[in-house]
């Protein structure tokens, strides 16, 4: 026997004399079974809803994902093929991002009771420092050439080992020193052939990605030899466009 609830009772008589007749014999787990349907369905629509919900935050992120890599391949075929023109632009832009970096770090730590001043801080300091570095164009081509050459060597592999680790840190700061020094020693041909490189390697990057059905940028030859033509090309078209900026500097070396 099972026994009614008052709320049971007062359910069966408020039904109809024919729905009482077609009804199927009832017991109060009919309400619990309905009560368990109705919060699976509840579960169910809320995992449909966050499913939906993944699903569009994933596609901005692809969208925001294409369209970072839209620019860096335009910034890297600019770069390859205008690199030396636009070098004071990139070192007045980096300057400003250092700077930046540093006031906002440096001012957060002195002051953490106010979130503009930091900003403020780190703005008026970049703004000083891309000065600096416009103006005082061969220490920028200095730090900036030999950043990459830094970061060119930090990308090897070494083994693991404290040894290793110092000899990665010691030839790392040997790269910044030497490019940057050949970059100003020689800074027309070696500015040159690393925009035209970087630039190259930048674009065929970007544009991997973004054509993965692409075979022939899927294929690792395929893509170095793409990146060693769009750097050599680079490097053809900037010698050809600069070749005027040498010539005052050997006629003054002749007077």
């Amino acid at each position: 026997m099972y026994s009614l609830t008052r709320r049971d009772r007062i359910f069966i008589r408020s039904m109809r004399p024919e729905e009482k007749k077609s009804a199927r014999p009832w017991h109060p787990s009919c309400r619990r079974r309905e009560e368990t349907d109705w919060s699976e369905g509840q579960t169910s629509a809320a995992c449909h809803g966050g499913k939906g919900m993944l699903d569009s935050i994933t596609k901005l992120l692809d969208q925001i994902s294409a369209v970072f890599l839209v620019l860096s391949l335009i910034t890297g075929i600019i770069q390859c093929f205008f690199g030396y023109r636009l070098l004071k632009f990139w070192i007045t832009l980096f300057g400003f991002l250092l700077g930046f970096l540093l006031g906002y770090g440096i001012s957060g730590q002195l002051v953490s009771d106010s979130a503009a001043v930091p900003v403020l801080a780190g703005i008026a300091a970049g703004l000083l420092v891309g000065f600096l570095a416009f103006k005082i164009y061969l220490m920028g081509v200095f730090v900036f050439c030999g950043l990459l050459g830094f970061y060119l060597v930090s990308a090897i592999s070494f083994p693991s080992g404290d040894g290793w680790t110092v000899l990665a840190f010691v030839l790392e700061i040997a790269a910044f020193v030497a490019v940057g020094i050949l970059s100003v020693k020689f800074a027309r041909p070696f500015i040159i052939v690393i925009t035209a490189g970087s630039g190259a390697y930048a674009a065929v990057r970007a544009l991997t990605s973004l054509a993965p059905s692409v075979t022939l940028l899927q294929v690792q030859n395929s893509r170095l030899i793409i990146l060693l033509v769009l750097a050599a090309c680079g490097i053809m078209l900037q010698f050809l466009m600069t070749a005027d900026d040498s010539r005052p500097r050997a006629a003054g070396r002749r007077r």
